[in-house]
C-alpha cells in the first residue's frame, strides 16, 4: 500500500522534480492543487498547475503513486483529467 502524502507534500515534491535541469530547470513562478483522480489502472493521481514565469501560460504537472509527470503541456480545465490520463499513460510508456 502506498504512503499518502498531503497535498502541501506532494506540492513540494512536483517544485523539486521541475527544478531538475532535465525538467523546467527552476523553481516555477506559481504553483497550485486543482483536482485529485484515478486512473482506470487505479493510479492515484493529484493534478497541479503551474508558470514557468509570470506571464509564461499554466502548464500542466501530475503527481501519482507512479511519479511526477509534466510534458509542459497547456493546462486546460475542463480537460485537466482526460489531459492528465493521457500525458501518464504517454510518460509511463518511455519508463
Amino acid at each position: 500500500m502506498p504512503i499518502t502524502r498531503s497535498i502541501e507534500e506532494e506540492k513540494q515534491a512536483v517544485i523539486e522534480w521541475l527544478m531538475y535541469p532535465s525538467e523546467l530547470g527552476c523553481k516555477p513562478k506559481a504553483i497550485k492543487y486543482t483536482k485529485q483522480f484515478k486512473t482506470n489502472d487505479g493510479i492515484e493521481c493529484k493534478i497541479f498547475k503551474y508558470k514557468k514565469s509570470m506571464f509564461s501560460p499554466l502548464l500542466l504537472a501530475i503527481s501519482s503513486e507512479s511519479g511526477i509527470f509534466s510534458e509542459m503541456q497547456r493546462y486546460n480545465p475542463s480537460t485537466e483529467i482526460e489531459d492528465a490520463t493521457v500525458n501518464m499513460a504517454w510518460c509511463t510508456k518511455l519508463i
